[in-house]
């Protein structure tokens, strides 16, 4: 054999071994070059935790508005359940010691999804007794609505239905529906001398 075919295959030997080299270093250099440092672990993890408490408070927030929402559509569904009551019994109101009926039972011939009754907002009262709220039923007869005529001269501003508790949606805020159909979020306060005053002009 020439020296030159000796030379020709000695470079082809040695070429072919620098490139099995390479090709076997290549998937180490490929996955240390995508590995995650332990910094770099640290800092995504410390902007994903700081996302995270930039957003649940506005999701915690966007989910009580819409609780809110729901509740008012409730008690103005209530609202009209009166009403409605109150033209098929001679424009009177129910009076629950009289009959011994939850004022809701009387409401469920006009009101027959139980749901209504419920407020999204409430984890105390709905899930024990059924109902998330109450009524203008006082039991002293200058300031009660139960048993009496609901169109006639009352006073305006008279709460109606309204939530069991105040602070379901806004602290220290209940939501209400007055005589007139309308709903409203009220300050705990308003509510409560609201209650304690006469339904009918003096």
């Amino acid at each position: 054999m020439s020296r030159e075919r000796v030379s020709e295959l000695h470079t082809n030997a040695c070429q072919s071994a620098r490139n099995d080299a390479m090709a076997a270093t290549q998937p180490l250099r490929a996955s240390h070059r995508h590995a995650f440092s332990l910094i770099e672990l640290i800092v995504t993890l410390s902007i994903i935790t700081l996302l995270l408490a930039l957003l649940v408070p506005t999701i915690l927030r966007a989910r009580s508005i819409s609780d809110g929402v729901t509740c008012l559509s409730n008690l103005r569904q209530i609202a009209m359940g009166f009403s409605l009551y109150s033209m098929d019994n001679c424009n009177r109101l129910p009076k629950p010691d009289e009959n011994s009926t939850p004022w809701e039972y009387s409401l469920r011939r006009y009101l027959p999804n139980p749901k209504i009754f419920e407020c999204p907002g409430d984890h105390e009262i709905g899930p024990i007794v059924g109902s998330s709220y109450d009524w203008r039923d006082t039991g002293i007869p200058a300031t009660t609505m139960a048993g009496k005529p609901m169109f006639r001269s009352h006073r305006q501003r008279i709460s109606l239905a309204f939530e069991a508790l105040p602070g379901w949606h806004t602290t220290r805020h209940i939501n209400t529906a007055w005589l007139d159909m309308s709903v409203h979020s009220m300050d705990e306060d308003e509510f409560l001398k609201n209650l304690d005053e006469p339904v009918d002009p003096s």
